[in-house]
Protein backbone atom coordinates (compact mmCIF):
# COMPACT_ATOMS: atom_id res chain seq x y z
CA UNK A 1 0.00 0.00 0.00
CA UNK A 2 1.32 3.40 -0.90
CA UNK A 3 2.09 6.11 1.63
CA UNK A 4 -0.67 8.29 0.20
CA UNK A 5 -3.24 5.49 0.68
CA UNK A 6 -2.19 4.83 4.23
CA UNK A 7 -2.48 8.51 5.14
CA UNK A 8 -5.93 8.64 3.58
CA UNK A 9 -7.10 5.67 5.71
CA UNK A 10 -6.10 7.32 8.97
CA UNK A 11 -9.07 8.43 11.02
CA UNK A 12 -7.72 11.70 12.35
CA UNK A 13 -9.85 14.54 13.55
CA UNK A 14 -8.07 17.77 12.44
CA UNK A 15 -8.87 21.04 14.22
CA UNK A 16 -10.82 23.58 12.30
CA UNK A 17 -8.49 25.75 10.17
CA UNK A 18 -8.79 29.40 11.15
CA UNK A 19 -9.50 32.02 8.49
CA UNK A 20 -6.28 34.13 8.48
CA UNK A 21 -6.91 35.92 5.20
CA UNK A 22 -8.39 39.10 6.75
CA UNK A 23 -5.40 39.56 9.06
CA UNK A 24 -2.82 38.97 6.31
CA UNK A 25 -4.64 41.41 4.01
CA UNK A 26 -4.72 44.06 6.76
CA UNK A 27 -0.95 43.81 7.36
CA UNK A 28 -0.16 43.99 3.67
CA UNK A 29 -2.31 47.08 3.29
CA UNK A 30 -0.75 48.72 6.37
CA UNK A 31 2.92 48.31 5.19
CA UNK A 32 2.85 47.67 1.45
CA UNK A 33 5.77 49.85 0.38
CA UNK A 34 8.47 48.87 2.85
CA UNK A 35 7.92 45.12 2.67
CA UNK A 36 7.42 44.90 -1.07
CA UNK A 37 10.54 46.98 -1.86
CA UNK A 38 12.89 45.23 0.52
CA UNK A 39 13.97 42.60 -1.96
CA UNK A 40 14.58 44.97 -4.92
CA UNK A 41 16.74 47.22 -2.72
CA UNK A 42 18.90 44.26 -1.75
CA UNK A 43 18.83 42.57 -5.12
CA UNK A 44 20.03 45.54 -7.20
CA UNK A 45 23.32 46.16 -5.30
CA UNK A 46 24.04 42.41 -5.25
CA UNK A 47 23.44 42.18 -8.99
CA UNK A 48 25.59 45.24 -9.63
CA UNK A 49 28.47 43.93 -7.53
CA UNK A 50 28.25 40.61 -9.35
CA UNK A 51 28.43 42.44 -12.69
CA UNK A 52 31.45 44.50 -11.61
CA UNK A 53 33.31 41.43 -10.39
CA UNK A 54 32.45 39.25 -13.38
CA UNK A 55 32.78 41.72 -16.26
CA UNK A 56 35.82 44.09 -15.96
CA UNK A 57 34.84 46.28 -18.96
CA UNK A 58 31.55 47.14 -17.22
CA UNK A 59 33.32 48.34 -14.05
CA UNK A 60 33.75 51.99 -15.02
CA UNK A 61 30.17 52.45 -16.26
CA UNK A 62 28.66 50.75 -13.21
CA UNK A 63 30.75 52.78 -10.75
CA UNK A 64 29.75 56.02 -12.47
CA UNK A 65 26.09 54.97 -12.23
CA UNK A 66 26.48 54.35 -8.50
CA UNK A 67 28.22 57.72 -7.98
CA UNK A 68 31.60 56.11 -7.29
CA UNK A 69 33.34 57.02 -10.53
CA UNK A 70 35.66 59.53 -8.86
CA UNK A 71 37.11 56.88 -6.56
CA UNK A 72 39.88 54.71 -7.96
CA UNK A 73 41.11 51.69 -6.03
CA UNK A 74 44.07 49.70 -7.27
CA UNK A 75 45.62 46.56 -5.82
CA UNK A 76 49.36 46.25 -6.33
CA UNK A 77 51.61 43.38 -5.30
CA UNK A 78 54.07 45.68 -3.52
CA UNK A 79 54.79 49.34 -2.81
CA UNK A 80 55.82 51.39 -5.88
CA UNK A 81 59.56 51.72 -6.38
CA UNK A 82 60.83 55.34 -6.11
CA UNK A 83 61.98 56.89 -9.36
CA UNK A 84 65.76 56.59 -9.85
CA UNK A 85 67.86 59.71 -9.47
CA UNK A 86 69.45 59.08 -12.86
CA UNK A 87 67.16 58.93 -15.88
CA UNK A 88 68.30 56.44 -18.56
CA UNK A 89 69.57 58.04 -21.76
CA UNK A 90 66.49 58.12 -23.95
CA UNK A 91 67.27 61.11 -26.12
CA UNK A 92 64.82 60.53 -28.96
CA UNK A 93 65.42 60.13 -32.68
CA UNK A 94 68.85 60.67 -34.11
CA UNK A 95 69.14 63.64 -36.50
CA UNK A 96 71.99 64.76 -38.80
CA UNK A 97 73.22 67.89 -36.99
CA UNK A 98 72.47 70.85 -34.74
CA UNK A 99 72.31 74.55 -35.55
CA UNK A 100 74.25 75.48 -32.38
CA UNK A 101 77.60 74.00 -31.35
CA UNK A 102 79.89 75.07 -28.47
CA UNK A 103 83.36 75.88 -29.81
CA UNK A 104 84.88 74.68 -26.52
CA UNK A 105 83.64 71.14 -27.16
CA UNK A 106 83.48 71.04 -30.96
CA UNK A 107 81.08 68.86 -32.96
CA UNK A 108 79.15 66.29 -30.89
CA UNK A 109 79.37 62.54 -31.35
CA UNK A 110 75.63 62.43 -32.05
CA UNK A 111 72.54 64.68 -32.15
CA UNK A 112 69.03 63.63 -31.11
CA UNK A 113 65.58 65.18 -31.17
CA UNK A 114 62.61 64.46 -28.91
CA UNK A 115 59.75 66.92 -29.48
CA UNK A 116 60.92 70.43 -28.57
CA UNK A 117 64.32 69.23 -27.33
CA UNK A 118 67.46 68.75 -29.45
CA UNK A 119 70.34 67.12 -27.53
CA UNK A 120 74.03 67.08 -28.42
CA UNK A 121 75.82 64.03 -27.01
CA UNK A 122 79.51 64.26 -26.08
CA UNK A 123 81.52 61.19 -25.11
CA UNK A 124 83.89 61.23 -22.11
CA UNK A 125 87.33 62.75 -22.69
CA UNK A 126 90.04 64.59 -20.78
CA UNK A 127 88.34 67.15 -18.56
CA UNK A 128 84.93 65.64 -19.34
CA UNK A 129 84.47 62.54 -17.13
CA UNK A 130 81.83 59.92 -17.75
CA UNK A 131 78.62 60.42 -15.76
CA UNK A 132 77.75 57.28 -13.78
CA UNK A 133 78.42 54.66 -16.46
CA UNK A 134 76.07 56.25 -18.98
CA UNK A 135 78.68 56.47 -21.73
CA UNK A 136 78.21 60.25 -21.84
CA UNK A 137 80.58 62.98 -20.74
CA UNK A 138 78.20 65.86 -21.41
CA UNK A 139 74.78 66.64 -22.84
CA UNK A 140 73.87 70.02 -24.31
CA UNK A 141 70.10 70.40 -24.78
CA UNK A 142 68.52 73.08 -26.97
CA UNK A 143 64.92 73.57 -25.88
CA UNK A 144 62.37 75.53 -27.92
CA UNK A 145 60.87 77.39 -24.98
CA UNK A 146 61.62 79.65 -22.03
CA UNK A 147 62.23 78.91 -18.38
CA UNK A 148 62.38 81.16 -15.33
CA UNK A 149 63.40 81.20 -11.68
CA UNK A 150 60.06 79.80 -10.47
CA UNK A 151 60.30 76.89 -12.91
CA UNK A 152 63.90 76.20 -11.86
CA UNK A 153 63.01 76.07 -8.17
CA UNK A 154 59.94 73.93 -8.78
CA UNK A 155 61.87 70.73 -9.45
CA UNK A 156 64.97 71.45 -7.37
CA UNK A 157 65.03 69.34 -4.23
CA UNK A 158 66.73 70.06 -0.89
CA UNK A 159 69.99 68.47 -2.10
CA UNK A 160 70.31 70.91 -5.01
CA UNK A 161 71.87 74.36 -4.75
CA UNK A 162 70.87 77.13 -7.17
CA UNK A 163 73.02 80.10 -8.13
CA UNK A 164 72.15 82.89 -10.58
CA UNK A 165 74.62 83.47 -13.42
CA UNK A 166 74.77 85.43 -16.67
CA UNK A 167 75.63 84.01 -20.09
CA UNK A 168 76.12 86.50 -22.94
CA UNK A 169 73.92 89.01 -21.13
CA UNK A 170 71.09 86.49 -20.65
CA UNK A 171 69.96 85.12 -17.26
CA UNK A 172 71.07 81.66 -16.26
CA UNK A 173 71.22 79.29 -13.30
CA UNK A 174 73.93 76.98 -12.01
CA UNK A 175 72.53 73.90 -10.25
CA UNK A 176 74.79 71.60 -8.28
CA UNK A 177 73.90 68.46 -6.38
CA UNK A 178 71.12 65.96 -7.06
CA UNK A 179 69.78 65.38 -10.55
CA UNK A 180 66.56 67.24 -11.39
CA UNK A 181 64.20 67.92 -14.26
CA UNK A 182 63.61 71.24 -16.00
CA UNK A 183 60.27 72.96 -16.54
CA UNK A 184 59.87 75.29 -19.51
CA UNK A 185 57.14 77.13 -21.39
CA UNK A 186 56.82 75.95 -24.98
CA UNK A 187 55.94 78.14 -27.97
CA UNK A 188 52.21 77.51 -27.47
CA UNK A 189 52.28 78.60 -23.83
CA UNK A 190 52.07 75.14 -22.29
CA UNK A 191 54.41 74.09 -19.49
CA UNK A 192 56.49 71.00 -20.20
CA UNK A 193 59.25 69.08 -18.47
CA UNK A 194 62.64 68.06 -19.82
CA UNK A 195 63.82 65.29 -17.45
CA UNK A 196 67.41 65.08 -16.22
CA UNK A 197 69.53 62.70 -18.26
CA UNK A 198 72.79 62.79 -16.31
CA UNK A 199 73.49 62.87 -12.58
CA UNK A 200 75.74 65.86 -12.12
CA UNK A 201 76.01 69.61 -12.21
CA UNK A 202 73.83 71.56 -14.62
CA UNK A 203 73.97 75.00 -16.23
CA UNK A 204 70.70 76.40 -17.58
CA UNK A 205 70.51 79.67 -19.49
CA UNK A 206 68.29 81.54 -21.90
CA UNK A 207 69.15 82.35 -25.49
CA UNK A 208 66.36 84.41 -27.06
CA UNK A 209 63.28 82.19 -27.19
CA UNK A 210 65.33 79.10 -26.41
CA UNK A 211 66.54 77.51 -23.20
CA UNK A 212 69.90 75.75 -23.19
CA UNK A 213 70.96 73.16 -20.63
CA UNK A 214 74.43 71.74 -20.15
CA UNK A 215 74.69 68.59 -18.03
CA UNK A 216 78.18 67.41 -17.07
CA UNK A 217 80.34 66.56 -14.09
CA UNK A 218 82.36 69.78 -14.35
CA UNK A 219 82.85 72.98 -12.40
CA UNK A 220 80.74 76.11 -12.77
CA UNK A 221 83.67 78.00 -14.33
CA UNK A 222 84.18 75.32 -16.99
CA UNK A 223 80.45 75.14 -17.70
CA UNK A 224 80.32 78.93 -18.23
CA UNK A 225 83.28 78.74 -20.65
CA UNK A 226 81.44 76.13 -22.71
CA UNK A 227 78.17 78.06 -22.61
CA UNK A 228 79.74 81.31 -23.75
CA UNK A 229 81.33 79.51 -26.71
CA UNK A 230 78.02 78.34 -28.21
CA UNK A 231 77.70 79.67 -31.75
Amino acid sequence: MSLEQRLADLAVEWPETPDVAPRVRARLEAEPVRRRRLWPRIAVPIAVLALVAAVPPARSTVLDWLGLGAVKIERVPEAPTPAPTTTPLDLGERVPRSALVPAELGPPEAVYRAGDVVTLLYRPRDGLPESENTGAGALLSLIAGRTNADFIRKLAGPDTTIERVTVAGEPGYWLAGAAHGLLYEDVSGGVREAPARLAGNTLVWRRGEQTLRLEADITKERALEIARSVR
